[in-house]
């Protein structure tokens, strides 16, 4: 166990609990990663992960890897998940549902493009405006939302409307397009704010706040930037909203730097809104990927200028508990957890290192869940790729759960 304190409360990280382990040798990328914490409408915990190569074409889970677990006593314990095991999490909506996501299709071959030339090209692709690429026809997006009274999930339509909407390709032969980017980051991206819901998701893309295409055009289009959408009917239409550029006080000229990509959004106790964002997959030793936050104080639709969270960050987890303290995780290489008691969310306490077999570094994907088990508490799940096999025969990539303890001074 580690543990922490701090001016007015401590934090306590638990020993991890293994969930699953793969066999030895299981090293490809993309396998055992990417783990997910719901909760189960019988009450039990469902740790879910992928079994995948890391791509934008994935076609998903394989039916002869176990991909699911399910907990019945907050996490001690694991076995194999079951058809009673429903999930039965989401955003809670006015219509007393939960907003689970959208779906979509993902990526396919860019043969089509050879008569378009792209408005701005990086080493890993290029980006075209949607509107001029009449070909590939308007988004074809299906969202899901779950009825706890029922415990049935529920279908609809679903519409974007996104001024000077983008369309991307990858390493130049394999199309992204919109749907990639609002599917991939469902369970990450989507809050619920009191007029409505909100979602943060990252695209190759332009100016969004630009009066004409030609304006739209900036330096930094063809990495990713960060789009924040509102939909005041519960899912069904999404407008664009506000917008996060990569602009020239941000720009890491490395060959590991991405953009603005993979926020994640938190309501401070102030009624403001922070997110944090990932730069970069790698590290370099004379940049770093690190981290970014920013802050709305006018319900999503501005946001300040962005600054240096951590010199590391994937996948910049940011979740407040009931107590009032916010958590944040992220890392690689190593992973870490930071705390605040701020309720504006600006000023953080120093990071906490999560220990991993055998140290830091490439020991994990560096991707975490939360789920929150009561006011002063979370679920928190990881990866550990060098963890011991219990035979001896070797290692085997593994997912993990912690629980993480806040206690507050009276």
């Amino acid at each position: 166990m580690v543990h922490r304190s701090y001016q007015g409360f401590s934090l306590e990280i638990g020993d991890p609990t293994l969930v699953w382990q793969g066999a030895a040798g299981d090293n490809k990328w993309g396998h055992y990663q990417f783990p997910a914490l719901h909760p189960a409408e019988n009450g039990a915990i469902v740790a879910a992960w992928g079994y995948h190569d890391d791509s934008v074409t994935r076609s998903g889970y394989s039916d002869a890897v176990v991909t699911d677990a399910a907990s019945d006593d907050l996490g001690r314990t694991w076995r194999r998940v079951t058809p009673e095991d429903r999930k039965a999490s989401g955003v809670p909506m006015p219509n007393g549902r939960l907003f689970v996501g959208i779906n979509g299709k993902a990526g396919y071959q860019a043969a089509f493009l050879k008569n378009h030339t792209p408005v701005s090209t990086n080493r890993t692709g290029g980006v075209f405006f949607a509107e001029d690429l009449p070909e590939m026809g308007p988004p074809e997006l299906t969202g899901t939302e779950y009825d706890p009274k029922t415990g049935t999930l529920h279908t609809f339509p679903v519409t974007v409307n996104w001024r000077h909407m983008p369309v991307s390709t990858w390493m130049q032969d394999t199309v992204i397009p919109v749907a990639y980017y609002l599917n991939i980051h469902c369970h990450y991206g989507v809050i619920a704010l009191d007029d409505g819901l909100y979602y943060c998701t990252y695209a190759r893309g332009f100016d969004s706040d630009a009066p004409t295409k030609a304006d739209a055009v900036h330096k930094y289009c063809a990495y990713f930037q960060v789009y924040v959408f509102r939909s005041t009917d519960c899912g069904r239409t999404w407008n664009y909203l506000s917008e996060r550029l990569v602009t020239d006080d941000e720009f890491i000229p490395s060959t590991v730097f991405e953009g603005f990509c993979e926020p994640s959004m938190a309501q401070m106790a102030d009624g403001s809104v922070v997110m944090l964002m990932r730069t970069g997959g790698g590290w370099v030793q004379d940049h770093g990927s690190p981290c970014y936050l920013t802050r709305s104080t006018d319900r999503c639709r501005t946001w300040s200028k962005p600054v240096r969270f951590d010199s590391v960050g994937v996948l910049p987890l940011i979740r407040r508990l009931g107590c009032g303290i916010t958590l944040a995780t992220y890392g690689r290489p190593g992973l870490y957890l930071r705390a605040t008691a701020d309720p504006s969310g600006l000023t953080w306490e120093e990071p906490v290192a999560v220990p991993l077999t055998d140290g830091p570094e490439w020991r994990s994907c560096y991707y975490t869940d939360l789920l929150p088990l009561d006011a002063n508490s979370v679920l928190m799940i990881h990866t550990d790729f060098h963890r011991p096999l219990p035979d001896g025969s070797g290692e085997g990539k593994s997912v993990v759960v912690r629980k993480i303890t806040v206690k507050r001074e009276v």
